[in-house]
């Protein structure tokens, strides 16, 4: 699954040259790393813990600044 996950994002790159595709490749690796790990630590939080939202939101903007910068 998580092969075809990347696989499909990769797709979304059309016309990239083969070194790019495998920056490319990567970047989203490690973007679905980091929003992997923001899920697990947020969860081992209490539910009440405001520290599982701030992990969440902290990890959502730099995934997105990121995008905009073309980091991903």
């Amino acid at each position: 699954g998580l092969e075809r996950m990347v696989g499909t994002a990769e797709g979304s790159e059309q016309g990239a040259e083969k070194a790019e595709d495998a920056g490319v490749r990567e970047r989203k690796l490690a973007l679905i790393a980091q929003a992997v790990g923001a899920v697990m630590l947020s969860r081992a939080c209490p539910d009440d813990s405001p520290l599982a939202d701030e992990i969440l939101e902290v990890c959502r903007k730099a995934a997105v600044a990121q995008m905009e910068t073309g980091g991903a």
